[in-house]
């Protein structure tokens, strides 16, 4: 477990490393960062399933009314209601998905 303050004195917490070294090299990239000033906290890039919905539909506009529409509609009633303030987190690919999709690439 590593514990580090960034340049605002917010105290952050990283756990699950494999290895004491690992941690350790961590713990120095974060620190190198924050005294350069290039740190910025993993929270700050967080958005809300609302908020990435807005965009989602301001990047749509190359779809007929009619389609608009029913995404909206579609939006509103099944995702939405659930989870409007919900942070949304993106997944990272599978290692066989990945790899799968790399040797369909070649």
């Amino acid at each position: 477990m590593v514990r580090f303050r960034d340049a605002d004195r917010h105290q952050s917490t990283k756990r699950g490393f494999h290895s004491l070294r690992d941690a350790r090299r961590f713990a120095s990239s974060v620190e190198t960062k924050v005294v350069s000033g290039d740190y910025i906290r993993p929270s700050a890039g967080k958005m809300t399933v609302g908020e990435l919905t807005v965009e989602y539909l301001s990047g749509r506009s190359h779809l007929k009314p009619k389609s608009r529409e029913s995404l909206r509609s579609l939006l509103d009633s099944r995702v939405l209601p659930r989870s409007v303030s919900s942070a949304f987190r993106p997944r990272k690919p599978r290692p066989a998905r990945k790899a799968a999709r790399s040797a369909s690439r070649s």
